[in-house]
């Protein structure tokens, strides 16, 4: 299966083929059949306004951008800092969970459909 990491990111898609390379190795063999492409690789676009109010929904406005351009799956990331309180704006963890992973299968209609 082929996965599009939707990340303008250099340093993310190097750690997001590193983790997987990793778990790949420890677990098996199976996962060897997922490649990973970056978006300028299948000539995509991610230029989103990140406006969700947590990780999971920056995440989801991603993958839904880049999953309206291609049948491919794709894997959509946000992280960031967390700070006490909300004094700051920007997205907030949701109960101090890690940061939110989301892959989209290949059959993803619209945006429009989540």
């Amino acid at each position: 299966m082929d996965i599009v990491i939707a990340t303008n990111n250099p340093n993310k898609v190097r750690e997001i083929k590193r983790i997987y390379e990793t778990l790949c190795a420890e677990k098996n063999a199976r996962c060897q059949a997922l490649k990973f492409f970056t978006l300028k690789e299948k000539n995509l676009t991610c230029d989103v306004e990140e406006n969700g109010s947590t990780f999971k929904e920056n995440s989801l406005i991603k993958a839904k951008a880049t999953a309206s351009q291609t049948n491919l799956a794709v894997l959509a990331d946000d992280s960031g800092i967390c700070v006490s309180g909300r004094s700051l704006s920007g997205a907030h963890p949701e109960s101090e969970s890690p940061p939110s992973l989301k892959i989209l299968p290949r059959n993803w209609a619209s945006p429009a459909s989540a």
